[in-house]
């Protein structure tokens, strides 16, 4: 019996080797792994931490028409481009050379109203936004003690000449990543500016 169990002690001594060989094997090849994951989801982690998202919010109200950018995310906006689009799908680089363009005397007459305060704002490539950072593109305001006629006749002349834009903003965080562009209206929503135009000059019209 003692030369049997002596007969075996070899193989078990090399199963146990086998054994410890793969361990030594596979523990690092899990730790591996999954130290791997652990700094692949610390990175989507960090990248979602900062991760920029633009919106724009339009207005119509009574005393103003305006278009304001923000950045509603958590971290920095880097500006790669931005286009805006007129209703023959003329590409411009901002809103003023496209109402320069193609509305050049209702850009001049609005410019010109003394009941009417126009200005207007574009980003452009390679700026930066913070987040929580925000601006107006276009703001029409009525100037104080103004005659209400020529303000409501300078809003509706705005507001025809915004009613039928696309607006296509690109932009990345701050890693370099490409975000998805925001276009407005929004997943071709119809445009407030087209409503709130539609409406007031059929008030008028009545």
């Amino acid at each position: 019996m003692l030369n049997n169990i002596l007969s075996i002690l070899p193989i078990f001594s090399l199963i146990v080797a086998l054994c410890s060989l793969s361990a030594s094997v596979i523990v690092p090849l899990y730790m591996f792994k999954y130290t791997r994951e652990s700094m692949r989801q610390q990175r989507e982690h960090n990248i979602n931490s900062v991760r920029p998202i633009c919106h724009l919010s339009p207005s119509a109200i009574k005393d103003r028409v305006s278009l304001t950018f923000r950045n509603v995310g958590l971290g920095p906006m880097i500006i790669t481009n931005v286009s805006v689009h007129s209703n023959r799908n003329i590409n411009y680089v901002s809103l003023k050379v496209l109402l320069k363009a193609e509305y050049f005397n209702q850009f001049t007459a609005l410019n010109n109203n003394p009941a009417a305060r126009f200005i207007t704002t574009w980003p452009s490539a390679g700026s930066a936004y913070r987040a929580g950072h925000d601006m107006k593109l276009f703001n029409l305001t009525q100037e104080e003690n103004s005659d209400g006629t020529s303000f409501r006749e300078a809003r509706l002349k705005l507001l025809e000449m915004v009613s039928d834009i696309k607006i296509i903003i690109e932009y990345e965080d701050m890693y370099g990543n490409k975000q998805p562009s925001y276009i407005f209206p929004k997943n071709d929503a119809r445009n407030l500016f087209r409503s709130v135009y539609e409406s007031l000059r059929s008030e008028r019209e009545e």
